[in-house]
């Protein structure tokens, strides 16, 4: 009687299965179990399998319709299952046949139910759960139509060419462009300096140094990558302010004269020195305003006017050899190392020299800079600028190393030790150049 039962089952549920003329079949074997699996079946996908056999992950709708098997096994996947509309290579264990629904019908006739309510839900469950009934299916290989498609919800197959169905295709991920963008910068920077330009007497200026701290902000117009931190070439408006030291050297040799008058008579004052050597310091604050560039490459240059302005000023000077003489016109008589004024000797000066005004530079940087992904980047360049117009003005307006003021009744003479730029510097200028580093804090505007 069981046999019997078993038998109506199976003839029953194979009503909803697609007959089949091909007699060429192949068992596949998968991980150990045994399926039958012939070309022309008609089979859907279990929905707890997610991935093909290629390794692309399977689209939703898949699960909603019936496949048609085109070919079981082959060179690539000799356990794989082939299914024509969607091209593509599942694994046995992912297809449920529509015949074996007799399972399933078994468990309900084992509950108390009657064959022909178990066959009756089975086959109306079967034909809500498949809305696509698959057509009858020629066994020729060149004769195979495919599955009915989906509806127009359903994406269209692409070209199995180069791609097969159940790839999740993912949109290719662009460089991001922005407009333009802003650039806060902090640097470094430092090298060879000069404060001297011209003097009036037969001296040797020496290059000093300089050093610099950079906080600059810039504008750039254009379009800038984001993604992979690659420029794009762009360009800007670039200002800020520095702070910086600077230092050099004046050397020389002095035979210089200065007159007074005292009590109503002249004196004629001289200095010899045969060696006199002077270290003049600024303390200096710096705004530029220059045109900045950068390439798609990540070379920039930077170039434009600077505004300089000494905010402190000294000298350390040094003298070897010092003689000051007096000359009385009336009386013919010049003394050596006059005691009114008292002798000087080998010295030491330091003190504040009043000199030096607003400076006008032409400035250039250029260099190359590297990105990171945190929109920072790095450079590193070299810099150099050079003082064309300076508002300096000799404020003794003498031609002399030395003051002297007059004795009075009431104490002697005295004499001011100048320092060699205040008295000799006929153009106080600047100029630089040495090497630059700085980082670059980067806000893209999308």
């Amino acid at each position: 009687m069981k046999k019997y039962i078993i038998t109506i089952v199976a003839a029953i549920c194979s009503l909803t299965a697609v007959a089949q003329n091909n007699t060429n079949t192949k068992d596949i074997y998968y991980d150990g179990s045994h399926v039958n699996i012939q070309p022309g079946d008609t089979v859907s996908i279990d929905s707890t399998q997610t991935r093909y056999l290629t390794g692309e992950r399977m689209s939703t709708w898949v699960y909603k319709v019936n496949h048609i098997v085109k070919q079981a096994g082959g060179k690539r996947f000799p356990n794989g299952v082939l299914l024509q509309g969607i091209n593509s290579w599942v694994i046995p264990q992912a297809l449920i046949p529509n015949g074996l629904v007799a399972e399933e019908i078994m468990k309900e006739l084992q509950s108390g139910q009657t064959i022909e309510q178990a066959v009756q839900e089975k086959l109306e469950q079967v034909q809500d759960t498949t809305p696509v009934q698959p057509l009858p299916v020629d066994t020729t290989p060149k004769q195979i139509e495919p599955a009915p498609q989906p509806k127009p919800s359903t994406p269209q197959i692409p070209d199995t060419t180069k791609y097969e169905w159940g790839d999740e295709q993912m949109p290719e991920i662009k460089d991001v462009k922005h407009k333009c963008f802003n650039r806060i910068s902090i640097g470094l920077r430092g090298g060879a300096a000069s404060l001297m330009q011209q003097t009036t007497i037969d001296g040797k200026w020496h290059c000093g140094f300089d050093t610099w701290l950079d906080i600059q902000y810039a504008y750039y117009f254009g379009n800038r990558g984001g993604k992979k931190a690659l420029h794009q070439p762009t360009m800007g408006i670039l200002t800020g302010i520095s702070v910086g030291y600077v230092q050099n050297k004046l050397s020389a040799s002095l035979d210089s004269t200065y007159s007074v008058v005292a009590d109503g008579n002249p004196i004629d004052y001289s200095i010899q020195a045969t060696d006199v050597n002077e270290k003049d310091g600024q303390i200096m604050v710096e705004i530029p305003i220059m045109f900045t560039m950068i390439t798609d490459k990540g070379f920039f240059l930077n170039v434009g006017p600077k505004v300089s302005l000494p905010v402190f000023t000294h000298f350390n000077q040094n003298m070897q050899n010092a003689n000051i003489h007096a000359y009385f016109p009336e009386m013919d008589v010049t003394v050596t190392n006059e005691q009114i004024t008292g002798a000087v000797k080998n010295m030491d000066n330091k003190d504040k020299f009043n000199s030096s005004k607003l400076n006008v530079l032409v400035g250039i940087e250029l260099g190359k800079e590297w990105n990171f992904k945190n929109n920072t980047s790095l450079g590193l360049g070299a810099y150099a600028n050079y003082g064309v117009y300076s508002l300096y003005t000799n404020d003794l307006n003498k031609e002399s190393f030395i003051a002297v003021t007059p004795p009075t009744a009431h104490g002697n003479a005295t004499v001011d030790i100048l320092s060699l730029t205040d008295a000799y510097a006929n153009k106080l200028g600047y100029f630089d150049g040495g090497v630059k580093l700085v980082y670059h804090f980067n806000f893209p505007q999308k």
